[in-house]
């Protein structure tokens, strides 16, 4: 398996708990929990496809993980960098359904 997938789920991991320390705007912050684990769910999904080891699937994967990177650190920014890390975020989820979809796409079956 590619090693990028498990940093990317692990740095995941990290902004949602960050996301879970937020005061003030906890209802924002819930959404964007959300949004996190839906993007989670379709990286574990697709997590065992062999495609995401060949020369498709491994800039997918790092692209995916620039963005991940990319909106970690906006969200270290503290509370006046959620709107960049809004950006990163729909960033994010830009490349996690361009993954789920070339896994849609790879495993049609023609009869």
């Amino acid at each position: 398996m590619s090693t990028r997938l498990p940093a990317v789920k692990e740095k995941l991991i990290r902004i949602k708990s960050m996301l879970a320390a937020v005061k003030g705007n906890e209802r924002h912050a819930a959404d964007l929990q959300i949004r996190l684990d839906k993007i989670t769910n379709i990286l574990t999904e697709n997590e065992s496809k062999i495609w995401l080891r060949t020369r498709v699937g491994e800039p997918m994967l790092k692209e995916l993980q620039d963005a991940v990177d990319d909106a970690f650190k906006a969200l270290e920014g503290g509370y006046s960098a959620y709107e960049s890390y809004e950006v990163a975020l729909r960033e994010i989820e830009k490349k996690v359904a361009k993954i789920d979809e070339e896994s849609r796409r790879r495993s049609m079956v023609v009869t």
